[in-house]
C-alpha cells in the first residue's frame, strides 16, 4: 500500500516506531518466500530499513503477545506465518551485523527469542483460541478449514470445552497454515524443537511413508503377477502365431508388448488387443 507521496504503510509504522504494526506488515511484505533483505530494500531506504530492525529489536514480549492473541482471533491461519517471518527476519539481520555491531546482533537475537516464545505460548494455549471445525469452508478457496475461532467474548458455557486433545488441536491448527512450509524454508529450528510440532510432523510423515510403502508393495506384487502371466503360459502366443477366438474366428498375432498384451489381426478383418489374463481365456493357440 503506497500513498501519493510514494510512502508505504510500513514506512509510516517505522517512522512512528510502532513495533506492533511493523511486526504485522513485515510478513505481508515478505510473503512465504524470498530474501527478507531484498524485499525490504525494494520499498524502504537504507535508513528506514535500519530503523525497522531497531523497532523490531525493541518490541516487548507483552506487545508481541497481545498482537499474537488478536491476530489469532481475527485470522488464525496466518498468525504462525507472521511470527515465524518476523523471527527469521531479525535472526538473519543479526547474522549480517554481528561482525560490525555485536551488541545490536544480540538485541536482534533476543527479539527473535521473544517471537519464538510467542509461538510456544500460542501452541500451548490453543484450546483458548480455536475449536476444530471440520465442516466449515474457506470463503475464498472453498476448501475445508480445520478450525474456527473461539468466541472469547461469549460468557456462556462452551459444550466443546475439553472435548478435544491438545494433539488434535495442534494438528488442526498447523494443517490450515503454511507455518511448517515456511519454517522448513528458512531453517527455523526453534519451531521444530517444540514437542507438539514434532508430534504433528511424525503423524504426517509416518502416515505418508506408510501409505507410500503400502502402495509400492502393491505395485510390486501386481508387476510380479504380470511378469508371471507374461513369462509363463502366455509365452505360447508369439508373433505370427495362429490363434482362434470363439466369436472372431482364426487370426494372427501381429505384435506383442513387453507387458504381455497381444494385438491380433483376425481373418474377418477385425483387430483386437488382449491383456495376458484375457488372452489365456479368450484365445486358443493353433500353431506357429
Amino acid at each position: 500500500m503506497v500513498d501519493r507521496g510514494n510512502q508505504t504503510a510500513l514506512s509510516y509504522a517505522i517512522a512512528r516506531k510502532n513495533g506492533t504494526v511493523t511486526f504485522l506488515l513485515l510478513s505481508t511484505l515478505c510473503g512465504l518466500s524470498g530474501s527478507t533483505e531484498q524485499r525490504v530494500s525494494a520499498i524502504l531506504t537504507e535508513h528506514e530499513s535500519s530503523q525497522m530492525y531497531a523497532v523490531l529489536s525493541e518490541i516487548t514480549s507483552v506487545d508481541i503477545g497481545r498482537t499474537t492473541a488478536l491476530l489469532a482471533l481475527v485470522n488464525p491461519d496466518v498468525v504462525l506465518v507472521t511470527i515465524i517471518r518476523s523471527s527469521t527476519a531479525v535472526r538473519d539481520r543479526a547474522l549480517l551485523v554481528e561482525r560490525e555491531s555485536p551488541a545490536q546482533a544480540e538485541q536482534l537475537r533476543a527479539a527473535s527469542r521473544r517471537f519464538d516464545a510467542a509461538i510456544t505460548a500460542l501452541l500451548f494455549n490453543l484450546s483458548e483460541v480455536i475449536v476444530p471445525n471440520y465442516t466449515a469452508k474457506n470463503q475464498e478457496s472453498g476448501s475445508l478449514t480445520p478450525h474456527s475461532t473461539r468466541n472469547l467474548f461469549d460468557n456462556s458455557v462452551n459444550p466443546s470445552q475439553g472435548r478435544y486433545s491438545h494433539r488434535e488441536l495442534v494438528h488442526c491448527f498447523l494443517k490450515g497454515s503454511h507455518a511448517v512450509e515456511l519454517a522448513v524454508r528458512y531453517s527455523h529450528k526453534p519451531f521444530f524443537a517444540l514437542s507438539c510440532v514434532m508430534g504433528y510432523m511424525d503423524t504426517q510423515w509416518s502416515g505418508s511413508l506408510e501409505l507410500n510403502k503400502r502402495n509400492t508393495k502393491e505395485r510390486e506384487v501386481g508387476n510380479t503377477k504380470k511378469r508371471e502371466v507374461g513369462s509363463n503360459d502366455n509365452d505360447i502366443f508369439q508373433i505370427n502365431s495362429r490363434v482362434k477366438h470363439q466369436k472372431h474366428g482364426e487370426g494372427t498375432v501381429i505384435s506383442r508388448h513387453r507387458s504381455g498384451r497381444l494385438e491380433v489381426f483376425f481373418d474377418d478383418g477385425e483387430m483386437h488387443n488382449y491383456k495376458p489374463a484375457k488372452a489365456m481365456v479368450k484365445l486358443t493357440y493353433l500353431y506357429h
